[in-house]
């Protein structure tokens, strides 16, 4: 996900903001009793005051895309 936003322009990170560099799930969402693999494939998305309403607007368009596509090519397809 993270390389699938930030060719579109937008930076992202996987996983907790507490254990960057780990490739493991968050702990937090695990311990909130959600399945290993949605908690692994969870995003971290930071925001600033210098956000405008239009550089959230555009992240809100390219999400859903790269979510799609990411979804696609993934063996983890189950609901």
């Amino acid at each position: 996900m993270t390389v699938e936003m930030s060719l579109k322009g937008v930076y992202l990170s996987s996983g907790s903001a507490c254990t960057s560099r780990i490739l493991e799930p968050s702990h937090v969402l695990l311990a909130l009793k959600r399945k290993y693999e949605e908690a692994h494939g969870s995003v971290l998305m930071k925001t600033t005051p210098f956000l405008t309403v239009s550089d959230i607007e555009y992240v809100l368009t390219c999400f859903p895309e790269a979510v799609q596509r990411i979804r696609s090519i993934s063996p983890f397809r189950g609901g």
